[in-house]
């Protein structure tokens, strides 16, 4: 019979911090399975912890944040677009 751990939500995003830096990259699904949680609460900690800089979140799980290349887009989805200015400094109606 294999023991499982329940961890306190402190205790396991800091044990999942430490996995995430030695693996450098994780993904949901492994962290349901090392952890024992359920999909959303693994988005959830790892938002959290991208939230504090700590990792960079891509689709389906993350990379520690020494391992993410600067400023980078990690997803494929385009960048938004930005609205040209008319440049004379008004607002313009369009009607």
């Amino acid at each position: 019979m294999t023991k499982v751990t329940i961890y306190s939500g402190l205790e396991r995003r800091e044990q999942l911090m430490r996995f995430t830096q030695t693996r450098e990259r994780v993904t949901i699904e492994e962290l349901c399975d090392l952890f024992n949680i359920s999909p959303a609460t693994a988005r959830r900690d790892l938002q959290l912890l991208a939230d504090e800089g700590k990792l960079r979140r891509f689709h389906g799980g993350a990379i520690a944040a020494k391992s993410a290349p600067p400023n980078r887009r990690l997803s494929n989805a385009p960048a938004p677009k930005q609205q040209k200015s008319s440049g004379s400094g008004r607002r313009q109606r369009h009607w």
